[in-house]
């Protein structure tokens, strides 16, 4: 597991390359997990993009445990939480290299 963070609801997280993961959008959801089981639980949209155009801007509703692929870096989602001042999801971040 790489570095983690926290990014809160409405904010954007400035990483090293010019990477930028957005989060916002949280909600109690259904979703399929990756063993293919349906579970309900909280959800985050994560808005993700580098600054110097290596990869393009894209969007992905995340929940606890799935693993995204972004340019060259491995993103898993490690926590989502309403928090008691306010939405956040915590992502571990790592270069794949």
């Amino acid at each position: 597991m790489g570095e983690v963070y926290t990014i809160h609801s409405n904010t954007v997280l400035g990483y090293v390359d010019d990477v930028r993961i957005g989060a916002g959008n949280f909600a109690r959801d259904v979703y399929v997990d990756e063993k293919g089981v349906q579970q309900r639980g909280l959800t985050a949209a994560l808005w993700m993009w580098t600054d110097n155009g290596s990869v393009a801007k894209q969007s992905s509703t995340v929940h606890v445990g799935q693993q995204l692929v972004l340019g060259e870096y491995q993103i898993q989602i490690v926590e989502i939480n309403l928090g008691d001042m306010g939405p956040f999801v915590r992502l571990a971040l790592s270069d794949q290299h």
